[in-house]
């Protein structure tokens, strides 16, 4: 099965990459209807986050937020299919990279660095772009149960060097990569409950968040530096922050309870600032239990 799938979409997203990026953005716009007001996949679940996150808003703005975001899901699944045929030229015309020096700097200091992330515009294409000219980047993810999903997944994410930390195995690894260094990226705005998770506020509402990185954090000692996507002009732009200042509080359990709570209040900030570029389909306020 797995093989007679790659042998008819190689092919297909050949062509797909071949096409204009206006032809692009028309699919990703046509995959957002689709999934949005024809089939309705998750309709609910984002116009019930939307309603959490701004209450205050009228119900018409936060269905143009929602169709919005949708749009960018469309957008980012044609960009995804387009990542095995990208080229440093083609990156070089499409993708920016914006504060680069945040992330020379740290990495003068030699602990190893963590990105602070999360699923804003399109993450796949910052870390292609990153890998691209060379920034050792592995990020911590979630994995399908279908072997041949997996193998065609991560066939195309790993094409210009980026690699994967399964969440399943990942404390020894993430501690490899720090010391030779490198990158790991911890994509924190997805509910997560106990044990792994600790009791957060985002948009004003209790939820659950991994308390990983700032586990990591603390340990290591190492910088920590929000990395994030996001669309402007027609570009992917992948835009790197200075780093989040550990800042100890007590007991150590309180520092990390503390840290992951900054963490969250960054990532609303930023989702704040573009709404319609998040994903809100995940469900980000379960009961913390």
């Amino acid at each position: 099965m797995g093989k007679l799938v790659r042998f008819f979409v190689k092919p297909f997203l050949w062509l797909l990459f071949l096409m204009p990026r206006w032809f692009h953005r028309g699919l990703a716009y046509l995959l957002g209807v689709l999934w949005f007001d024809i089939f309705r996949v998750r309709r609910k679940i984002v116009l019930d986050n939307l309603k959490i996150a701004y209450p205050q808003m009228s119900d018409s703005e936060r269905l143009k937020i929602a169709r919005a975001a949708m749009y960018n899901v469309g957008r980012t699944i044609v960009d995804v299919m387009l990542l095995p045929f990208i080229s440093k030229a083609w990156s070089d015309e499409h993708m920016e990279i914006r504060g680069y020096e945040h992330y020379e700097a740290a990495k003068s200091k030699g602990k190893g660095i963590i990105f602070l992330s999360l699923h804003l515009g399109n993450g796949d294409m910052a870390v292609c772009a990153m890998s691209l000219i060379g920034m050792p980047v592995h990020v911590i993810t979630k994995t399908f149960k279908s072997e041949w999903l997996n193998e065609l997944w991560f066939a195309a994410r790993t094409k210009h060097g980026a690699k994967y930390i399964s969440d399943r195995k990942s404390s020894f690894e993430i501690l490899r990569v720090l010391r030779q260094n490198e990158i790991v990226v911890f994509v924190l705005d997805q509910y997560m409950g106990p044990p792994l998770g600790v009791k957060t506020k985002f948009f004003g509402k209790e939820t659950g968040t991994a308390m990983g990185l700032a586990l990591f954090h603390e340990r290591a000692n190492c910088p920590v530096l929000p990395v994030y996507a996001y669309y402007e002009n027609g570009k992917s732009i992948c835009q790197i922050d200075p780093p989040v200042a550990l800042q100890s509080k007590g007991s150590r359990d309180e520092t990390i309870l503390h840290m992951t709570q900054v963490y969250c209040d960054y990532i609303e900030r930023l989702v704040r600032q573009r709404p319609e570029q998040w994903m809100w389909v995940h469900r980000r306020w379960k009961e913390f239990n």
